[in-house]
């Protein structure tokens, strides 16, 4: 049984490089796409691929979880949806061009302090922030220009205690199954759980749970930070009417 189940990560691991997937669940880093992509399997029973230059980044069925079976033990077949942290790897040359193929798009966004401060590192340099600014907008842009069927995640809403609303509208977006949307909901909590300390994985897990502020607390020259980034990501957030208490000085 081992061997079949490394000869079956294996192949998984071989398509993730080789996609033919109609979704793409793009993010720039440290913003719940693992998180997005965990309720989606779920709710859909179908894995998700990974980033495509990470191949430890692997369906989230294949994580091991502190459970006696799998909460995604149901989930098989092929993917509809891949994971992209930038707009340019969606078309990049070397994937033969995918624009046909790319129907529905979910965008993850998070309170950009929070996720360049864990991405960009807390000791920063005034070029690097700028860089990671311009590609966080960089997500919002390229949702903005998608023709196509498109969604946008607000990470925040969906760990906050009135996530019902933010999951339920992204399920019925992926098309999940009604079964298992009752399913997940039902044990919400401890599902969500297991996904934030499950293992055998490319990314570490949750370690802020759930603060909102918690990596913007820890940055050096923290208004200095904050006065950077809020001149480059304000113009788009306010377009797309996104609030965030934090980048108000």
């Amino acid at each position: 049984m081992k061997l079949i189940n490394n000869v079956f990560r294996r192949f998984l691991r071989k398509a993730s490089t080789n996609r033919t997937t109609s979704g793409v669940i793009l993010s720039y880093p440290r913003s719940g796409n693992h998180l997005v992509r965990y309720y989606i399997e779920f709710a859909t029973g179908r894995p998700t691929l990974g980033y495509i230059n990470n191949r430890k980044d692997i369906p989230m069925c294949e994580n091991s979880y502190c459970a006696s079976q799998s909460p995604l033990s149901h989930v098989s077949g092929t993917a509809e949806f891949s994971k992209f942290h930038r707009p340019d790897q969606i078309y990049n040359s070397e994937q033969k061009s995918r624009i046909a193929q790319t129907k529905k798009l979910i965008v993850v966004v998070r309170n950009p302090l929070e996720c360049i401060a864990r991405h960009a590192g807390y000791d920063w340099t005034n070029e690097t922030v700028k860089n990671h600014a311009i590609a966080w907008t960089e997500t919002l842009l390229y949702f903005r220009s998608f023709v196509g069927l498109k969604h946008l995640v607000q990470y925040e809403k969906l760990i906050c205690d009135s996530k019902i609303q933010e999951l339920e509208t992204l399920l019925y977006f992926v098309n999940a199954e009604p079964n298992l949307m009752a399913k997940l909901f039902s044990g919400l909590a401890e599902y969500t759980e297991l996904n934030r300390t499950a293992t055998n994985r490319s990314w570490a897990g949750s370690i802020s749970n759930n603060q909102i502020n918690f990596h913007l607390e820890r940055v050096s020259r923290k208004q200095e930070f904050i006065k950077i980034v809020g001149e480059i990501v304000t113009p788009i957030i306010s377009e797309f009417n996104l609030q965030y208490k934090s980048l108000e000085l």
